[in-house]
């Protein structure tokens, strides 16, 4: 959290420790803290260290075997690295990298994790149009915006989705632009 409320050396400093702390932890464990220690030295823009640790946690996870995955860790698999990936690459700025992660993230996570997917589908939406794709991104974001309208109550998906919409506004005279904002504020007011 220190990472995501703008405390960036903090955030690297306590993942520095977690890391350390975690190489006699189970490797699932091992996964999670490399995954999230890259996402904070994307988030400092740290790409060299931000991609070995990725890699890291892919190792890791790799090395995981049934039965020695504590209960708490039961939601980080595959599919959670995948979306820590396309997270570091949207914080390092390669928008297509981020699209093509964060898609096969939602692809494979499906319908669960609603949270999860509200924010990465605004994030996915802000990628898409980085990368002038502007109508994927309008689908994506009526998509978080489905999820923050219902059953979601997060304010990180809320944020991404704000950004969004500032950012559709170099878009504003075009119908998919219009479409959303006029299809977001029915829905959220």
């Amino acid at each position: 959290q220190a990472s995501d409320t703008g405390r960036t050396s903090e955030a690297i400093q306590l993942m520095d420790v977690a890391v350390a702390e975690a190489k006699a932890a189970p490797a699932v464990v091992q996964a999670i803290m490399w995954g999230v220690a890259g996402r904070t030295y994307a988030k400092a823009g740290n790409a060299l260290a931000a991609r070995r640790a990725l890699n890291d946690a892919s190792r890791q996870l790799a090395r995981a075997t049934d039965g020695d995955t504590p209960s708490w860790a039961y939601w980080f698999d595959e599919a959670s690295l995948t979306s820590m990936v396309g997270t570091a690459l949207f914080n390092l700025g390669d928008y297509a990298g981020a699209t093509r992660e964060l898609t096969t993230y939602l692809q494979a996570r499906g319908a669960a994790m609603p949270r999860d997917r509200a924010i990465d589908l605004g994030r996915l939406a802000t990628a898409q149009l980085r990368t002038g794709n502007l109508e994927a991104g309008c689908e994506s974001g009526r998509q978080a915006v489905d999820l923050l309208s219902g059953p979601v109550d997060s304010a990180r998906g809320h944020d991404f989705l704000k950004a969004f919409q500032q950012e559709l506004t170099a878009y504003e005279g075009a119908d998919a632009t219009r479409d959303f904002l006029a299809y977001s504020a029915d829905r959220l007011g």
